[in-house]
């Protein structure tokens, strides 16, 4: 009888065990299965868009241009002698306006500064060995100072491997070939996405209807979305379009004072090729957080180059020092009042997302990290991390509900 019953209690066992080891499996396999599906179809989202990657790029330079465009429509809509229009076609004609003068505006300044800026880089380009010679002699200037210190000075700084006298001369030729082998790579990447003549042709012209007909476009859109969606997704857009807008003016206005302060700047103390450090310094100044990195390093070197070859470092400091104070005023108190704190996004993240839109789009992708982040994080926040903590919040409070009436009864 004892050894019948031992034999049913490891049966019962064996049972319970493998009953436990099919639910945990079952479980599992049904959560990642329910998942499985989100990740493929994400997976192949993203395949299809880095496989359609041009044309990818060419519909949001279009609504790059068309929300940019957007601040100069609506005020000339409300101009007088158009009020008499319909609507729609007021809004075609402001469009066409503002779209032809701001293509107006580019090919003028193309026109007025690219045989200066042609001359000066072809200059610079020819004088690039000598300005090599010039780093490499000034670093042994700096060397030979610094060994001339007493010991107690040198033993304040970090001591690095290599001791040697030429150390200097020898690194210094190798950190242009790097800055020079990164920045041409840039550009190759930049020139290579702008060869497609037809998609930047293209460009204005989408940018025209999403102007135009942008609240149809965005009504087709969401047909296709569930009525309870619809109000959540329009105001997500709404933002989205002004987190856009309010980019694209801060950095235009940024570009433009970076690129007139520098050349004034750089002109008044009469450094060479200012012109083309001028445009570097309003190119770069558009890619957020390490554009003024970018456009500082080729100006503090041809700065340093040409005032120490002189002798002239009172101009040098006070250039540079002219350059950081308008760095910080530029990033505390310009970007603030125009951008505010739409983006949301930690400077981490915003320099990831550099590093990943320079790889694959070169200078037009560092431009569109930053708002293409701050979009995927406002979806974010609005389709899983709200819902996420409504749910948390309901399951609180009745969790709450619940004890309190168990505490009564």
């Amino acid at each position: 009888m004892e050894n019948d019953t031992r034999q049913l209690t490891r049966d019962d066992w064996e049972h319970i065990v493998r009953s436990g080891i099919h639910a945990f499996f079952t479980h599992m396999w049904a959560f990642f299965k329910a998942r499985s599906i989100r990740l493929l179809l994400l997976a192949g989202i993203l395949y299809l868009l880095w496989r359609l990657q041009t044309v990818v790029t060419t519909v949001i330079a279009a609504g790059i241009l068309a929300s940019a465009a957007g601040a100069f429509v609506d005020p000339l809509m409300r101009f007088k002698p158009l009020m008499k229009i319909p609507r729609h076609t007021r809004r075609a004609i402001a469009a066409g306006i503002v779209l032809a003068a701001i293509l107006a505006a580019l090919v003028g300044i193309i026109v007025v500064f690219l045989q200066p800026f042609q001359v000066e880089f072809k200059n610079l380009v020819n004088d690039w060995p000598n300005i090599q010679a010039q780093i490499t002699k000034q670093t042994e200037n700096l060397k030979t100072t610094w060994e001339g210190l007493p010991d107690w000075v040198q033993k304040l700084a970090p001591q690095s491997g290599g001791g040697s006298k030429t150390g200097g001369a020898e690194q210094s030729p190798e950190i242009g070939k790097s800055i020079t082998t990164y920045l041409t790579g840039l550009v190759s990447k930049t020139l290579s996405a702008a060869a497609h003549i037809v998609e930047l042709i293209l460009v204005p012209v989408m940018a025209y209807y999403f102007i135009v007909d942008g609240r149809d476009l965005k009504r087709e859109f969401l047909r296709f979305l569930p009525v309870r969606q619809q109000r959540l997704a329009h105001a997500v857009m709404m933002e989205g379009a002004m987190i856009m807008r309010s980019f694209l003016i801060a950095q235009f206005v940024l570009a433009a004072i970076a690129g007139v302060v520098i050349g004034l700047l750089l002109g008044v103390f009469q450094i060479k090729y200012a012109l083309t450090l001028a445009l570097i310094a309003a190119v770069t100044r558009v890619v957020p957080v390490i554009g003024p990195l970018l456009g500082g390093i080729p100006l503090g070197i041809l700065v340093f180059v040409q005032c120490s070859s002189n002798g002239n470092y009172g101009s040098l400091i006070i250039i540079l020092g002219l350059f950081t104070l308008m760095h910080l005023a530029e990033s505390k108190i310009i970007t603030p009042m125009i951008l505010g704190d739409r983006l949301h996004l930690h400077a981490v993240i915003v320099i990831i997302a550099l590093l990943v839109g320079g790889e694959f789009f070169g200078l037009m992708g560092m431009f569109l990290a930053a708002p293409v982040a701050a979009l995927a994080r406002l979806l974010l926040m609005h389709y899983y991390v709200y819902p996420q903590q409504a749910r948390q919040r309901k399951a609180d409070h009745m969790s709450r509900a619940v004890k309190a009436n168990t505490q009564q009864a």
